[in-house]
């Protein structure tokens, strides 16, 4: 593939997986803009057409090559009759791209279209809601489930820029947890930032990830950053997380918090709590540990997952992942970053919201257990509870 156009397409589509839609040049743009909707929530695909990548007129069918071979899926309007139609159509049948025909009715299709079942439409408001359900029960056999998962729950809609803050915890030599699991394996704060960088990638390849910056060494006015923003760790090891909590849960009956377990003096490795919300209609506290000497390792723990529109920025996204401890914070990273726990948040959230919602502050409560290798697994994360931080009344 010509690498000026893989540069393009890169611009184009934010490096996301493409569909891509032949129509003709002077069809009204809003009916584009319908059918981009309808694919990207339904497949996570993004939607382009010929026209939004600019080229000579000696490089139009290089182009036009390019876009077909290099796409997921092809949606082809066959309603304007024209030369340059049929020769795309024709192109994505030779290149043995998916393919969906949708034509306006009462447009006469050609007969070698005849036996390919295609989508009708018409301008009416019934006719196009019509239209887009058709269109979905079609889409549904090219839908990357994963994708669109992750699109939903933690790839911000506009993903430049991001910034992931994280302080991975190192060995404290005067800790206070001497019975505390030893982290041989990708663990805690490093489950959530490789899989926020997975997600990235699983949605725009190798060309959009996050910058990762020291949650400790973050410049101070951080908040005041048009950026998205993924917050790892409790505020003992990630002092913005407090404050966007907080912020986050302003003018909000909702008051998740973290705080240290009472009486802990520790200088350092002090144990923090996670409090102040509800699950299932009573109050969440969870378990100080700290004093108690005589225990078993400890294996379980629970970790947080909230996410909302920047405070100061509200097309953006702040994503917070944190836990009592390590082991609760990996808890809330795999909830975030795995299907089955994305699946089982959106479950608990029917009737409160969609994931696909950003104006509004979300948050799900789970509770991490390591297995006898001391490593946290998908399948050792429970989804305790999720819901709305509502505005107060």
């Amino acid at each position: 593939m010509n690498p000026v156009f893989t540069k393009m397409l890169a611009h184009v589509t934010g490096g996301r997986r493409y569909c891509f839609v032949v129509m003709g040049y002077g069809q009204g743009y809003a009916f584009f803009e319908r059918l981009r909707r309808v694919v990207a929530e339904a497949t996570g695909l993004e939607c382009i057409r010929a026209d939004d990548l600019p080229a000579g007129s000696d490089s139009i069918r290089e182009k036009v090559h390019s876009c077909i071979e290099n796409a997921a899926l092809v949606i082809a309007d066959v309603s304007d009759s024209t030369p340059n139609i049929y020769y795309e159509i024709g192109y994505a049948a030779a290149s043995r791209r998916p393919m969906i025909p949708i034509a306006a009715e009462g447009k006469e299709i050609p007969s070698d279209l005849k036996g390919i079942e295609t989508i009708r439409y018409n301008g009416s408001r019934d006719g196009l809601t019509q239209f887009e359900m058709e269109l979905k029960r079609h889409l549904a056999v090219h839908a990357d489930s994963n994708i669109s998962l992750l699109r939903a729950m933690i790839v911000p809609p506009e993903p430049r820029p991001s910034y992931l803050l994280a302080s991975p915890k190192l060995p404290v030599a005067n800790s206070q947890f001497k019975f505390h699991e030893v982290e041989r394996r990708t663990f805690g704060d490093n489950l959530g930032i490789v899989g926020i960088l997975s997600a990235f990638a699983s949605v725009f390849n190798e060309y959009c990830v996050p910058e990762l910056l020291s949650a400790k060494h973050a410049p101070e006015d951080v908040m005041t950053w048009d950026a998205n923003l993924f917050l790892i760790g409790s505020p003992k090891v990630n002092p913005h997380t407090r404050v966007f909590m907080k912020a986050l849960q302003a003018s909000t009956s909702s008051s998740w918090h973290f705080e240290r377990c009472p009486n802990d003096d520790a200088p350092e490795d002090y144990e923090m709590i996670l409090t102040g919300g509800e699950n299932d209609g009573a109050p969440f506290r969870s378990p100080c540990l700290h004093q108690v000497t005589a225990r078993p390792i400890r294996h379980e723990d629970h970790g947080l997952f909230m996410r909302g529109p920047h405070p100061r920025f509200p097309a953006r996204t702040v994503t917070i992942l944190a836990g009592s401890h390590s082991l609760g914070t990996g808890a809330a990273a795999l909830a975030a970053t795995r299907s089955p726990l994305i699946r089982e948040i959106a479950k608990r959230l029917e009737g409160q919201v969609e994931l696909t919602r950003r104006d509004m502050t979300i948050w799900a409560l789970v509770r991490g257990n390591a297995d006898e290798d001391h490593h946290l697994r998908q399948e050792g994360v429970e989804v305790l509870g999720a819901g709305i931080c509502e505005p107060a009344s």
